[in-house]
């Protein structure tokens, strides 16, 4: 897969996060996976987070990760993506729009990228 694209579900969101989750820790076929698009996806901020630290151990190379419009995302799904931001360094753009992270999960997910070399740095596209 180089594209998954998940939006507004009935009711099957957490399965199908588990899902993904699993796939992404055996990098079952998904090592060049580049998009991952889970807009309206209705996650919770434990799911978020699962999908982040999956993406970060499973050395994909996704370049673009928009998570916009999944209110259930907060300060452990933030603190995910940081640490997901300091393991890949080709995350180009990270979309986060309407997820109500609130200023603690917000704070921590920029001095996550705020501790990342600018050198190694592909982020191009911030977007909270």
């Amino acid at each position: 897969f180089k594209s998954i694209a998940l939006s507004t579900t009935s009711g099957q969101v957490e399965v199908v996060a588990s899902r993904l989750k699993r796939m992404l820790e055996v990098n079952s076929g998904l090592e060049h996976l580049e998009e991952l698009h889970l807009l309206g996806a209705q996650l919770s901020d434990e799911a978020g987070a699962a999908i982040a630290i999956a993406l970060a151990r499973a050395g994909t190379a996704v370049r673009v990760l928009i998570l916009s419009s999944n209110t259930g995302l907060s300060r452990q799904a933030a603190h995910a993506l940081g640490c997901l931001m300091a393991a890949n360094n080709s995350i180009q753009k990270l979309q986060l729009v309407n997820c109500e992270l609130g200023d603690e999960a917000g704070a921590e997910l920029l001095e996550a990228l705020a501790r990342r070399s600018e050198a190694s740095s592909a982020l191009r596209v911030l977007d909270l």
